[in-house]
């Protein structure tokens, strides 16, 4: 298992590196695959510090919206989007993608669970 997690590894290294060999700075790549890969941690987070009362699928559908958020903020400045939705492409600089990543999570949650206490509805034991 060591051996093949080591030619994985490897090869997951190798391939990063010639994948940027086209790029000018390694720091914008950070940026971008930190905003893909982390884009939602933070909204997560935060919607369970701030609310107490959003539950599991609260967060589920807010984790969900955050990660379509960063998808097409990500593929849509990609030079494969196709021309036919060019009107579709993200306006906003690659690193606001965290940013509008974690702002969906947190703000969807917040309105789930809001909407379910203005109908009057109880949280589940366990469930929240």
């Amino acid at each position: 298992m060591l051996r093949v997690t080591t030619v994985v590894v490897g090869l997951l290294g190798t391939g990063a590196a010639f994948a940027m060999m086209r790029i000018k700075s390694a720091l914008d790549v950070w940026w971008e695959w930190a905003g893909i890969f982390s884009g939602g941690m933070l909204g997560l987070f935060l919607l369970g510090l701030i609310s107490r009362r959003a539950r599991n699928a609260d967060a589920a559908v807010g984790v969900v919206c955050g990660v379509l958020v960063i998808l097409w903020m990500t593929l849509s400045t990609k030079a494969g989007w196709p021309a036919a939705l060019a009107d579709l492409r993200s306006p906003f600089h690659s690193f606001l993608t965290t940013v509008f990543g974690t702002a969906a999570i947190l703000l969807i949650g917040l309105l789930l669970s809001r909407r379910r206490r203005r109908r009057g509805a109880t949280v589940p034991a366990g469930d929240g």
